[in-house]
């Protein structure tokens, strides 16, 4: 079995393919050296070949993970990427624990819904391009952007305190541009790996709790005396600094393990033509799931925006606001749980149609919480939480974990973070239209009885298309199983079984031990010519 390739491949900056080799032998990474034909490949194993971080300490972190037990890097990995994401929210949600009363702006328009407009305006064109961009970003590039990114979205913030009303809507959405691209760039570093059910798991924790944590830290910031122009900058950056140091934790775990992509698959870049091809292959259940998937943002998106609203119609104007973390704590766990068991399904395509399963579930838990509230069954905090878990079991999948597990059901070695995006920019389409509605079209309507409606429409609309999602895709993959493991050539287009593919990687990267005096394969050479090639070679002793 290949040993620690994660961390040579980390910090050598190593080509992609991968080679397992014999159980004893070293192995040296040599990446674009030039090959005579007739020579020998010369190349040092030593330990300069690490020295590609100049973070001293995060590469000696690395190979400690990478020699660690599982349990133990899992548990990093959790820690450094709910912590990350959990910091970020007090730059993006704090601002929605002000209320601002009786401001409007543009007219008419209530300013706190102008501000959820900007944002997910700013969201909706960031993941047009994140769709394209963030799939290609290299895994050298990814920390040093996440921190670009924090600055960036920090920065409209503090400008927001000094500017007039329609100065902060302007700032909103500069400021939301940045933050869309962050949790594309963390899932990358969570997929395609055995325990990728925990850390996507543990990601998405923070999305449930972190909001309304934000929310009750900002609303002892404002009783504490900061204006509400004000305190989204103070809770910023305090965010901002926070992000930055748990984002250079995650930036030292290792990469898949040569296990974890044997059980997962590959996880690399996708080309526009691949995305494409992808595309058209699986049209009808990614449509119906994509529509799904964009309702329940829409509804999740209220539910976090208009939670300070929500909780004074159902409680009144002196509601605790220890509700906003009251009442998602339990949300994070309960979910947590029952994604987190998905973790001992092994099959990829079993796990994928469980997932299915349990976001049908949730639209029926918010359904049901939904009538038994109305008909007063049960009290407003025990409503929240379980629309909560609800909603959270069936939004979750497909920001994550469900795409991940459908790639390695299907084989194709893709991020998923192309179909992370599409779905979110249709989710914020939606979002948006909700948000125009509820403002000019339904503006005298108490915020609780608009999402008593929404919460029918999206549970509704859940239950069905996970319905009809379910069929289409037991049709569609049943002959998958003639496949059972596809890898794909250097096109992308051709499908190969492990055992021929393996064989060709073998003939085009193997450069065998020239203390064995093993000549370097003629296969690595174009035409038999005596110029030397350009290659990603294994070097291999035994």
């Amino acid at each position: 079995m290949l040993e620690q390739t994660s961390t040579e491949m980390q910090y050598g900056n190593l080509g992609e393919e991968l080679l397992e080799v014999p159980d004893g032998a070293s192995i040296t990474y040599v990446t674009k050296k030039s090959v005579p034909q007739a020579g020998l490949l010369k190349a040092q194993h030593s330990p300069q070949l690490y020295t590609g971080n100049p973070l001293h300490w995060k590469r000696l972190l690395t190979q400690r993970l990478d020699k660690s037990h599982t349990a133990v890097a899992t548990i990093y990995t959790v820690f450094a990427a709910f912590s990350a994401y959990f910091s970020i929210y007090g730059i993006s949600a704090s601002l929605f624990a002000a209320t601002f009363d009786g401001v409007t702006v543009f007219g008419k328009m209530d300013l706190k819904v102008a501000f959820s407009i900007a944002q997910m305006l700013g969201y909706a064109i960031s993941k047009v391009a994140g769709a394209i961009v963030i799939p290609t970003i290299k895994r050298n590039y990814r920390c040093p952007t996440l921190v670009l990114l924090a600055v960036l979205a920090e920065l409209p913030l503090v400008l927001f305190g000094a500017l007039p009303p329609a100065g902060q809507v302007a700032m909103v959405f500069l400021s939301g541009i940045p933050m869309a691209w962050m949790w594309g760039i963390m899932v990358m570093y969570l997929e395609g790996r055995r325990t990728s059910e925990f850390l996507l798991m543990g990601l998405y924790l923070s999305v449930m709790v972190a909001s309304g944590a934000a929310k009750s830290i900002a609303a002892a910031v404002l009783r504490a005396g900061i204006s509400e122009s004000w305190m989204p900058a103070f809770c910023g950056a305090f965010s901002a600094v926070a992000f930055i140091f748990f984002i250079i934790l995650l930036d030292a775990i290792p990469d898949p393990s040569v296990e974890d992509r044997k059980v997962r698959s590959e996880r690399r870049t996708i080309t526009q033509a691949e995305a494409r091809r992808f595309l058209v292959r699986w049209a009808p259940g990614l449509i119906v799931v994509t529509l799904v998937y964009s309702l329940l943002t829409a509804y999740r998106n209220f539910r976090d925006y208009f939670a300070p609203e929500l909780w004074r119609d159902l409680e009144g104007a002196d509601f605790d606001p220890s509700r906003f973390t009251q009442s998602e704590l339990p949300v994070g766990i309960c979910t947590a749980v029952a994604y987190c068991l998905l973790y001992w399904i092994k099959d990829d395509k079993k796990a994928f149609f469980s997932i299915l399963g349990v976001m049908f579930v949730g639209g029926a838990v918010v359904l049901i919480a939904t009538i038994t509230q109305v008909a007063g069954l049960i009290n407003p905090l025990s409503w929240m939480i379980m629309v909560g878990v609800g909603l959270y079991m069936a939004y979750i999948p497909p920001g994550a974990m469900l795409y991940d597990r459908f790639n390695g059901a299907t084989g194709h070695p893709y991020t998923s973070v192309f179909m992370i995006y599409l779905s979110d920019v249709c989710g914020y389409s939606v979002t948006l239209a909700v948000l125009f509605y509820r403002n000019f079209g339904d503006a005298n309507l108490r915020y609780v009885d608009f999402f008593h409606s929404l919460s029918y429409i999206a549970s509704l609309a859940c239950m069905g298309g996970m319905a009809v999602a379910a069929l289409y895709f037991v049709f569609a993959m049943r002959n998958l199983h003639l496949l059972p493991k596809v890898l794909l050539d250097e096109e992308g287009v051709a499908p190969m079984e492990e055992g021929a593919a393996m064989e060709d990687l073998r003939k085009r990267t193997v450069v065998p031990s020239p203390a064995h005096g093993h000549p370097v394969p003629p296969q690595a050479h174009e035409d038999g010519g005596e110029e030397a090639k350009e290659v990603d070679a294994l070097y291999v002793s035994a």
